[in-house]
């Protein structure tokens, strides 16, 4: 059966959905019927079977968000139950046979799943998708207790595949909500240690013993997370400065800056120390002369002194220091400062500040330049060391695997269109983690199709930004 594409109006859904039924061959199952299952789904009085759900909402052409553009995940619940019904054998030795069959394995299926959402408020289409795939996962590998783990981090790349981070970059604690609650679904319920949460299943990760990662679900689950929220966060940060009335290409700058910036400020390792400014305004800068203001009336020399007085006695002059140390156990040294700020409602926000970002940059560099020495120490002296330069984006963690895009040398309309920009980094790092998913699951022409359509996207990408 093929599922029309028309779209359901809320008013006419359940009217639609019995026309839909007896189109497709389907015994007659009436809107009060779909409503008093619905309700009862909700409730927590049905469990469906996850093949029936993903039989009748996976079809041929059709993929699961295909079907979801189209019908409300309420809606797609009816459709299921439907066909749960359809296909339920009356017979009382196959009935047997099946609860048989489900003690044996104790299937968690797509109406817990479901109703787990529900009770937590994640009822949106991506979520509810991506708990449907879930579960079919875990049904695949129901005889594997052992790898669930590695199937709630593709649940956590196929909930990423699902949505927009190009249009909004807010969904992510969504997302890890998602993973926490079909953690506690999917975990095994005497494991104390099941993960609860993203920052869990990355500990997962970084705890295994393996060295080559290469074809590992939880490694390539995690490393699609990983690029899609760097991408996210850096478009946010972007934007940010963006409405400051920053230029574009200064903007990226500076948000890359002030991710790596909170990132040490985080460890302790960087930070900003404020002061009143000891020296004289007029000691440093003299007497200001008249000028003419954007009235075009001329304001006296004495005037414009009287106006700097009265805006250092209101918002006071300051003096900003950027400081770094290697680890927490060492003294703060100092890597740069500016002083003689006035006028700011507070002194070291970058928006309002311009001068912050160049303090950060020159903390964060010469942290950099540190970890640079201690670790040439830490190896074995060599004839001949070869200094490189200090790398920024590495203190960045994840955020370093986002392309270092060249501000200079990048086409300024590129650059206005840096929201498509990191829309199709996210496209591509969600696309590669559905081929390698493809691969695992030995779809071997499905996962080419997409490496290829990988290949595409990274030829889409300005060359000033592929890496």
């Amino acid at each position: 059966m093929k599922i029309k594409t028309v779209k359901l109006v809320m008013a006419e859904a359940f009217q639609a959905i019995e026309k839909e039924l007896t189109a497709g061959g389907f015994r007659q199952y009436s809107a009060r019927a779909a409503q008093v299952d619905m309700d009862r789904l909700c409730d927590g009085q049905y469990t469906l079977d996850g093949d029936c759900w993903s039989g009748y909402v996976v079809t041929e052409n059709r993929t699961h968000a295909e079907i979801c553009r189209n019908y409300s995940p309420k809606h797609s619940a009816i459709l299921a139950i439907a066909h749960y019904r359809q296909t339920a054998q009356p017979a009382a030795e196959t009935e047997t046979e099946t609860e048989t069959e489900t003690e044996t394995e104790t299937p968690r299926d797509i109406g817990a799943a479901y109703r787990m959402a529900a009770s937590a408020g994640l009822v949106s289409q991506p979520q509810t998708t991506a708990i449907a795939r879930a579960t079919r996962l875990y049904r695949r590998n129901v005889q594997n207790p052992g790898d669930c783990a590695g199937d709630l981090d593709l649940l956590l790349a196929l909930a990423i595949a699902e949505a927009d981070i190009g249009q909004c970059a807010g969904w992510i604690p969504e997302v890890q909500r998602v993973g926490c609650a079909i953690a506690k679904l999917l975990g095994p319920a005497a494991d104390e240690t099941q993960p609860q949460s993203v920052t869990d299943l990355r500990r997962l990760c970084d705890d295994c013993d393996k060295t080559d990662c290469d074809g590992c679900p939880i490694a390539a689950a995690i490393g699609a997370l990983n690029r899609a929220e760097a991408a996210a966060l850096l478009a946010k940060t972007y934007r940010k400065f963006r409405a400051c009335g920053m230029p574009a290409n200064h903007a990226i700058h500076v948000a890359k800056i002030l991710i790596a910036w909170e990132e040490a400020e985080g460890d302790e390792l960087a930070r900003l120390r404020t002061e009143a400014e000891e020296e004289d305004y007029f000691s440093v800068y003299g007497d200001p002369d008249g000028y003419t203001n954007i009235h075009g009336r001329r304001v006296s020399a004495e005037a414009a002194k009287r106006e700097i007085i009265d805006q250092i006695d209101r918002d006071g002059l300051w003096y900003v220091v950027a400081e770094f140390r290697s680890s927490v156990d060492e003294d703060w040294q100092q890597a740069d400062s500016c002083g003689m700020f006035s006028g700011y409602r507070n002194v070291e926000d970058p928006c309002e500040n311009w001068y912050i970002p160049d303090l950060m940059a020159s903390a964060l560099a010469e942290l950099a330049k540190v970890r640079s020495d201690d670790e040439t120490e830490s190896q074995p002296a060599a004839d001949e060391t070869e200094t490189q330069p200090a790398d920024l984006s590495a203190l960045a963690g994840d955020f370093g695997w986002v392309p270092n895009i060249d501000c200079d040398s990048i086409d300024p309309e590129d650059i206005d269109r840096l929201s498509d920009l990191f829309s199709l980094l996210a496209m591509y790092a969600k696309t590669k983690a559905e081929a390698m998913r493809c691969r695992l699951s030995g779809q071997i022409p499905t996962a080419l199709d997409l490496e290829a359509a990988c290949e595409r996207l990274y030829h889409r990408l300005p060359k000033s930004a592929r890496w």
